[in-house]
């Protein structure tokens, strides 16, 4: 899905149940953020029966849809630039277990960066300091390369 700082996305995940449901097997959802080097896993909503949990900056932001019996899609309201990535669902039922991977993309401007002091000037963190001045985010490969097909073809390193 593709939406916008501020907007509501929802990321589709459905499953398939050889069984007709009963309390024999719990159900299990779990949604998690892949880091951006894929090592880790960031905790986002846990759902088993009448239990519901969100963590960190998603709480209050994300419930499950809940469209049908099959239907884990989890819907993310208030988006954020730290929102932008994959995200994985897995749905439990006994020892049966599935795994989707979702992309959120975020539409929104790839935009040069001038420092007042010059070029290569900045260390990482104070180029995230600066972009988090400016209301925006470091621009990640995906979004770098997405721009560099729709034509930014320069390289304004800072």
């Amino acid at each position: 899905p593709i939406s916008h700082r501020g907007g509501n996305a929802t990321l589709p995940c459905t499953f398939f149940r050889e069984y007709a449901p009963d309390s024999a097997h719990k159900l299990r959802i779990t949604w998690t953020k892949l880091t951006s080097d894929y090592l880790r896993e960031l905790d986002v909503y846990v759902s088993m029966g009448h239990h519901k949990r969100s963590y960190g900056s998603y709480q209050g932001r994300v419930y499950l849809q809940e469209a049908n019996e099959n239907d884990a899609s989890l819907v993310l309201t208030e988006i954020t630039l730290e929102d932008y990535g994959r995200y994985k669902c897995e749905v439990i039922e006994g020892l049966e277990d599935d795994t989707a991977v979702v992309a959120l993309d975020l539409q929104g401007v790839v935009f040069p960066f001038f420092l007042r002091i010059g070029r290569y000037n900045l260390n990482f963190h104070e180029a995230q300091q600066a972009c988090h001045d400016q209301d925006s985010v470091i621009a990640s490969f995906d979004q770098l390369y997405d721009a560099w097909r729709s034509g930014m073809d320069w390289c304004n390193a800072g």
